[in-house]
């Protein structure tokens, strides 16, 4: 796989590390369901469109972004 156009395994590694946190998030009443929902339509929507930096952005600091405003307030 080329890191240029597609995911790789550490993308994928990272990628299961974010929903594996999300999931944590939402069972602790930190975040709720349409928080998460939105964040993984934002991933999905920019793979979609090839903007894997915008994909890799959130595989790499999806955990520290979704810890600041406006996830946390």
């Amino acid at each position: 796989m080329s890191s240029g156009t597609n995911l790789t395994s550490q993308d994928i590694a990272r990628m299961d590390a974010l929903v594996d946190d999300l999931l944590e998030q939402v069972k602790s009443g930190d975040l709720d369901a349409l928080a998460v929902r939105g964040i993984i339509t934002h991933i999905m929507v920019a793979l979609d469109r090839g903007n894997l930096a915008e994909a890799r952005k959130w595989f790499e600091k999806g955990k520290m972004i979704v810890r600041e405003p406006p996830y946390k307030s």
